[in-house]
């Protein structure tokens, strides 16, 4: 038979099975469509979340579990020896029914040769009120057999210095607190705020509906005007209406998966059709692919204005509003700026080592964030793309350097850059002076932040809690950043975009994507509504208001290698022998590019 598993292993088989989860959830956010391979390596995450849920009661981590798991391992390693001894003294019922084990602090030699007195012990740190008649009830006429002389005695002798040491406690408790009762100021001490929300969102509840049409992986949101438009890794788009919930049309073009949507504002819609002479005067979306091309939609007829063939498999894209341009970013770290008149790139620059990830657009501003975990800042000059800033060399106000890390998903508002990373903190960069503030996001130490938006002065960013496989919303203040509160139905999975607006009533509403595309309402608690949709409240996590967690000596899991992962392969399989698991594998990470033709 194993030996038990010790603390530290508990630990490093947590630790390698959060970074197999981790992999497996990146791999389900993926651009392109899945393979059969990859879709086989994602079922297997419900067996390696239900090995992690096995392990975690043993979890030195939490102080509670720790207790019960430092009982249940010394049961364990005890049984053998246990069946092998001699008959014992019958134990007393306050460590039969509530304390199955005594607590692994008293392991002393004597204890190992007179078991009578460790359960004496025992019984007295576990419940003080029932010592004497614990006493008594373990005493008259139950000695061991065979037991040698001198037992008895000893057993007396722990009684008589274990009741005077609690005799000597109990006065000096007394005189301390009498003591204090006497010196403590007379003052009224201020009763704790018993509801942390601010009252603005106190008499708040959130009505939360799931949209149903795609049949994979929601990559994109926006609204144009009052209808949303989502893109799917299923090749479709699909536009919505959100005060019916209802899907409006479905559109079809792509190949492959389409990972971002652009809805432009009447006014700009209005001016781009009369550069490219349409008599219509419909919406206009504009969408990007993994298949090598951006196209120009109109939202009313889904009919597809222009098609460009790109040459790169297209990550992000962002849209000048004031000079007509089209940004586009790709998997190979390249951004690129189209003229869409002529439908022709008119400049093109690799500037990032890795693939771009996100993008955003603000006053001629071009704002990048790579899988390298560098931001960068584009002018449009000239008709061309201009580097102004690198996010390599800003500081905290301490002057602590930033660790990079794969950058999810960026926000822009007034001179600050929002992101978010493969960190617990959402990064805020003051990119004129140099400096950057951290913001806690995530209460579990495996995150990542995949989507934030700014709607007024609220910033909406999503956190995963990886343990459980739930995506939740957390909402801030700006400009001070102060955590207000999180919505968390349960039932939530990985949210990996955020669009939001705001109704004709005023009701404030946001769209969540990812695996299930999501719509959460805000309406007053007194509020009767014809539906029987849940209503969910708003919560406050107490660690979320809190300074932010230093999360440098955080290894990312896109740092393993395979030899790394046959290896913890192996030592999750002997673990599992031990604790009588089922044996499962994880998923690894992928990359892929288009033909160039």
């Amino acid at each position: 038979m194993a030996a038990p598993m010790s603390d530290a292993e508990i630990e490093e088989e947590i630790t390698k099975i959060r970074k197999k989860l981790k992999q497996i959830a990146n791999l389900e956010r993926k651009d392109h469509i899945l393979t059969h391979k990859e879709k086989n390596k994602i079922t297997k995450k419900s067996a390696l979340r239900k090995e992690l849920q096995a392990l975690l009661p043993f979890s030195t981590k939490s102080y509670q579990d720790d207790e019960q798991k430092k009982v249940t391992l010394k049961e364990k390693s005890n049984s053998k020896k246990s069946g092998t001894k001699k008959k014992q003294k019958k134990i007393s019922p306050s460590l039969t029914k509530n304390n199955p084990s005594p607590p692994t602090f008293i392991s002393t030699a004597s204890s190992e040769q007179n078991p009578q007195i460790h359960n004496k012990y025992a019984s007295l740190s576990q419940d003080f009120s029932n010592n004497a008649q614990d006493e008594e009830s373990s005493q008259d006429g139950e000695e061991e057999e065979e037991s040698e002389e001198g037992d008895d005695y000893e057993v007396q002798m722990a009684d008589i210095i274990v009741e005077s040491q609690m005799k000597n406690m109990n006065t000096k408790a007394q005189q301390i607190e009498q003591k204090s009762a006497e010196t403590a100021p007379n003052i009224n001490i201020p009763q704790p705020q018993l509801n942390p929300l601010k009252p603005k969102w106190r008499q708040k509840e959130c009505i939360v509906d799931w949209l149903e049409g795609h049949n994979d992986l929601v990559t994109a949101v926006d609204f144009c005007g009052d209808i949303l438009v989502t893109a799917s890794r299923d090749t479709t788009i699909k536009s919505w209406d959100i005060k019916c919930r209802s899907l409006i049309r479905s559109y079809g073009g792509h190949t492959e998966s389409v990972t971002c949507i652009v809805a432009l504002s009447k006014s700009s819609a209005e001016e781009l059709q009369k550069l490219l002479e349409l008599t219509s005067n419909d919406n206009i979306i504009i969408t990007g692919s993994t298949d090598c091309s951006f196209k120009i939609w109109s939202l009313e007829t889904g009919e597809i204005i222009k098609s460009v063939y790109t040459y790169n498999p297209i990550t992000s894209l962002v849209y000048s509003n004031d000079k007509h341009f089209l940004i586009t970013a790709s998997g190979g770290g390249k951004l690129e700026l189209w003229d869409l008149v002529t439908s022709t790139n008119i400049h093109s620059i690799r500037n990032h080592e890795d693939a771009i990830t996100c993008l955003a657009y603000k006053d001629n501003l071009v704002y990048s964030g790579s899988a390298d975990g560098i931001i960068k800042i584009y002018e449009i000059q000239e008709k061309k793309l201009s580097c102004v800033f690198e996010s390599e060399d800003v500081k905290t106000e301490q002057g602590i350097s930033l660790t990079n890390r794969y950058v999810r998903c960026i926000t822009v508002c007034n001179d600050l850059i929002y992101y978010g990373d493969d960190a617990v903190n959402i990064k805020a960069i003051n990119w004129r002076k140099g400096l950057v503030n951290k913001y806690l996001n995530h209460v579990e130490e495996f995150a990542s932040t995949d989507a934030v938006c700014i709607y007024d002065d609220l910033m909406i960013s999503s956190s995963f809690d990886l343990d459980h496989g739930l995506g939740y919303l957390n909402v801030r203040q700006l400009p001070s950043c102060e955590y207000l509160f999180s919505l968390n139905d349960e039932e939530t999975e990985r949210i990996t975009s955020i669009t939001s607006t705001v109704l004709s009533n005023g009701d404030l509403v946001l769209i969540t994507g990812g695996p299930q595309l999501k719509l959460w309402h805000f309406i007053n608690t007194s509020r009767v509504t014809n539906d029987d949709l849940p209503r969910i409240k708003l919560k406050y996590i107490k660690q979320l208001s809190i300074a932010s967690r230093d999360s440098d000596n955080y290894e990312s899991d896109e740092d393993e290698s395979e030899d790394e992962e046959d290896e913890s392969d192996v030592g999750r399989a002997r673990s599992r022998k031990r604790l009588q698991l089922d044996d499962q594998k994880p998923a690894s990470s992928w990359s892929s590019w288009c033909n160039i033709l």
